[in-house]
């Protein structure tokens, strides 16, 4: 049976697709970027790859907001045992997350609109500059925002692989279900 909410031992499906399509186009967003790098004026994906980019940016901001309603309604389950030093990291990993991803999101909107210009959804509307661009566009912000941009996204992808290295950690030498209650197999529903 498909539980939809998380129960007292386990996640339910919702948290579990939003974990999981959120750490993929994380990492997809991370490989575009770099992609976009090295890319010049010539190349005929200049200026579809950071569309494509903002616009999957703008999914992953979405996808937070409703993650943080949702464990709102759907309270997270019960914390395996463990000891309180790991819980602690646990808890500042989990947290760091989510103050990063949005610093992340934050910062890639302040790029192109430090220029005056808007940030487009996927051509379907736009999220309009803020003054900054208009005010202080001739200081090149656009720049130190990508670069904030960029040593960001680079924190959450080395945090990602300390947290799923936590999570092999937790199945393969404690053996207990931590992996797999974010995979959908525990049966302790």
């Amino acid at each position: 049976m498909v539980v939809l909410k998380n129960s007292k031992n386990s996640y339910g499906l919702l948290t579990i697709i939003i974990h999981w399509l959120s750490a993929l186009l994380i990492y997809l967003l991370f490989a575009l970027g770099i992609y976009m790098a090295d890319l010049d004026y010539m190349s005929p994906y200049y200026q579809t790859a950071p569309e494509a980019h903002m616009g999957v940016g703008f999914l992953v901001l979405l996808m937070f907001i409703f993650r943080l309603g949702w464990h709102l309604y759907s309270k997270l389950p019960d914390s395996l045992p463990m000891p309180s030093w790991q819980e602690l990291i646990s808890k500042i990993v989990h947290k760091s997350f989510y103050v990063i991803i949005v610093l992340v999101c934050i910062s890639g909107y302040l790029i192109p609109t430090a220029k005056g210009e808007s940030l487009s959804v996927f051509g379907l509307f736009e999220i309009p500059a803020t003054l900054t661009g208009a005010v202080y566009g001739s200081l090149n912000q656009e720049d130190f925002y990508g670069k904030v941009h960029w040593y960001l996204a680079i924190f959450v992808v080395v945090l990602s692989m300390v947290h799923a290295g936590a999570a092999f950690k937790h199945h393969f030498i404690d053996k207990d279900s931590t992996l797999k209650r974010m995979l959908g197999f525990d049966d302790k529903k």
